[in-house]
């Protein structure tokens, strides 16, 4: 899936989605970018994936559940004539009125 990388704020209400969390990974750092992961609406129990397609939904984001939490998320950013950075990380969210928690893989 290609995520959604962004230098813009979402389009929607934020009373949808919520900002989770922000990390850093050793790519693009001359000129860094936000990826979005995933989106969780308060009212589910279940979060949903991001991906270049689903901000022409301006309604609705949930296009691609991601199953049961935890979810294992692989992020491989592919950056021109250099090697791929892949890092693993760990989603979590706390069901109904719970935000997303992205977290390093251990």
């Amino acid at each position: 899936m290609n995520g959604r990388w962004s230098t813009d704020a979402q389009n929607i209400p934020y009373e949808g989605t919520q900002i989770a969390s922000a990390h850093d990974l050793n790519a693009n750092v001359n000129n860094p970018d936000i990826c979005d992961v995933a989106i969780k609406y308060l009212s589910d129990n279940e979060c949903f994936a991001m991906d270049d397609t689903v901000q022409f939904h301006p309604n609705d984001w949930r296009k691609y559940p991601l199953g049961p939490e935890p979810v294992d998320v692989e992020i491989t950013a592919h950056q021109s004539g250099e090697d791929d950075t892949v890092t693993n990380w760990l989603l979590t969210h706390d069901g109904v009125g719970g935000i997303l928690h992205l977290k390093p893989r251990d």
